[in-house]
């Protein structure tokens, strides 16, 4: 997608899927096992709570792994305007007191204009880990949640975030 694309008043969600990597490059960055991706026009979960009149459109890629416990979901999100986005990308950040133990930090330095993510026990099964980033370049909204029982998903959450920046810019 152009940078022209991610600025325009409104993208289609085809130029948004473009943003979804596939299969194999998803696979590659998180070093898991990953064998069917299914792009839908709508948002998950991830942008719960958010002002839906102040997004254009929006696309979800799923991507399954070799079993149920093991997936991502990356969402790309068009705003209406850059202080909606940010709006929501404050709302959705954790807050200091959410923070625990448990929880790392995923550096996400250099990565869109704005970024921030954590990696943590599952919360159904402590032998997973769950990786949730949020990421914003200009009027696009990512949100990207994977689940695995692989290590260093922090660092591959890193490598799939960049490629979706890539892929937007």
């Amino acid at each position: 997608m152009s940078p022209t694309d991610a600025a325009s008043p409104v993208a289609s969600p085809d130029a948004l899927s473009a943003a979804l990597p596939d299969l194999e490059m998803a696979s590659a960055a998180l070093g898991i096992a990953l064998t069917e991706r299914e792009i839908r026009h709508d948002l998950s979960q991830a942008f719960e709570g958010a002002d839906f009149a102040a997004i254009d459109t929006g696309v979800v890629g799923l991507y399954r792994g070799l079993t149920q416990d093991t997936f991502a979901i990356i969402d790309v999100a068009h705003f209406r305007d850059v202080d909606t986005a940010r709006a929501f990308l404050a709302s959705a950040s954790p807050s200091d007191s959410a923070s625990s133990p448990d929880r790392q930090e995923i550096d996400l330095s250099g990565i869109g204009d704005e970024a921030f993510g954590l990696v943590r026990p599952d919360t159904e099964d402590t032998r997973l880990t769950t990786g949730i980033v949020y990421l914003r370049v200009g009027l696009i909204v990512s949100a990207l949640v994977v689940r695995s029982d692989t290590p260093g998903v922090d660092i591959g959450m890193r490598e799939l975030a960049q490629l979706v920046v890539d892929s937007i810019t």
